[in-house]
């Protein structure tokens, strides 16, 4: 009975793992600077809501500001700031928590075909 139970847990510990691997695979964080987070996502998950979704409940510590900055080639990123026009305008997503005023914001850019009245 133990050995059933042991295994069952390995294979929950096992596909657990996999799952997690296989988000981390769809964005990658680059670099803090500040209170700011700076996400790559994958080129070919740039439209996909659910890859920012995650990325945002793995970095977000609830009831914390947050704000998390999106690109989807990592050459685009500021490594110095301000950002330039360029980095700005090659972003993917921005998200704004603010959890004084529980003010919580997601914008896409609008080339990604997001609703318009929550792109930049």
């Amino acid at each position: 009975m133990f050995a059933i139970f042991k295994y069952w847990i390995l294979t929950i510990a096992l596909f657990l793992l996999l799952l997690s691997a296989g988000h981390a695979q769809d964005w990658e964080k680059i670099k803090s600077r500040g209170m700011m987070e700076f996400v790559v996502v994958a080129k070919e998950k740039e439209a996909d809501e659910n890859v920012y979704l995650d990325a945002i409940k793995q970095i977000c510590t609830q009831g914390e500001y947050c704000r998390i900055m999106f690109w989807s080639n990592r050459d685009d990123v500021p490594m110095s700031w301000p950002m330039t026009d360029s980095q700005e305008k090659a972003m993917t997503a921005d998200y704004f928590y603010n959890a004084n005023s529980d003010e919580m914001l997601l914008l896409w850019n609008c080339r990604l075909g997001k609703n318009p009245s929550q792109c930049f």
